[in-house]
């Protein structure tokens, strides 16, 4: 067993000392985390979409086809011209620098219904104990999942495992 890894140490606990009462708060943590995960990744997606101008963009592609078409029919250098102006504003449209989507990421989620969604997921956070790494290094690494915390409690409340050493055999057992 690798030295880095916990050993599981009943004295050693923090308050909750109940394992089933620690686990349901780490089951609260981790759906705290998926939801603001989840919240970051429905604002990056709006900065994604408010930088992109699809219109514009295929706007600009017509503009263009059109423009080789009189260039190739007419040979007029000035189509050819028109034709790559109008290339340059599709890419342009369609294109979104990183710089660009960071910016107006922090913008989104600074704004409003984002902020105050997750100022009060981090306030809940903190509540439960998410400040104190005891509350999730009291279990083993390969056990830190919302699935593997979720099996242990159901082994606990089911009356299947007395504490959680026992939980964490039943588990490493399935």
């Amino acid at each position: 067993m690798p030295e880095d890894e916990p050993q599981f140490s009943p004295d050693a606990m923090p308050v909750p000392a109940d394992d089933l009462e620690r686990l349901h708060v780490l089951q609260q943590l981790y759906d705290l985390e998926i939801e603001k995960q989840t919240l970051q990744a429905e604002a990056r997606q709006g900065a994604y979409k408010h930088a992109q101008s699809p219109l514009l963009g295929t706007l600009g592609i017509i503009a263009m086809l059109l423009s080789l078409m009189f260039a190739l029919a007419y040979q007029e250098v000035w189509f050819y011209v028109a034709a790559g102006v109008a290339g340059v504003m599709a890419y342009a449209s369609f294109h979104v620098a990183k710089r660009s989507l960071n910016k107006r990421y922090e913008k989104q989620i600074a704004s409003w219904p984002y902020a105050d969604k997750l100022e009060s997921i981090e306030t809940t956070q903190t509540n439960l104990g998410n400040y104190n790494p005891i509350m999730i290094n009291f279990l083993p690494k390969y056990l830190r999942s919302r699935q593997a915390v979720d099996m242990l409690a159901l082994y606990l409340e089911r009356g299947q495992a007395q504490d959680l050493p026992e939980a964490i055999q039943l588990y490493e057992q399935n």
